[in-house]
């Protein structure tokens, strides 16, 4: 069995990771995270850049960070929560007109006020 690096950012039980690293995954959890695709009709790189993998990979969320590579604290535009067992509900969310969550380098923080 092959296992993934620690590739990515931990935080609590999730790994973020941005798709330049999805070289560093393993088969079977890029096979979880193309199933996560598919139930969410997200394409890498157009609708997300990073995703968050849950521990015992029950959910994926695939996150929009526009700004990743240009802004210090890059605002969170939009995210697809995937639920990967049981229902298989998809919960999309847009940030793009309210305070949001941005990813800073100790992880998702969100402003002051919201």
């Amino acid at each position: 069995m092959t296992v993934s690096n620690n590739t990515g950012k931990f935080v609590h039980l999730s790994r973020y990771l941005h798709i330049e690293a999805f070289h560093s995954l393993n088969a079977s959890e890029v096979e979880v995270l193309e199933n996560a695709e598919k139930l969410a009709q997200v394409s890498r790189g157009e609708d997300y850049n990073v995703a968050r993998i849950s521990e015992n990979k029950e959910s994926i969320s695939f996150l929009y960070y526009p700004g990743f590579f240009h802004q210090p604290f890059p605002q969170l535009n939009t995210s697809w929560r995937v639920e990967l067992s049981g229902t298989q509900q998809v919960r999309k969310r847009s940030y793009a007109d309210s305070l949001n969550p941005y990813f800073t380098s100790q992880g998702i923080t969100t402003p002051i006020g919201s």
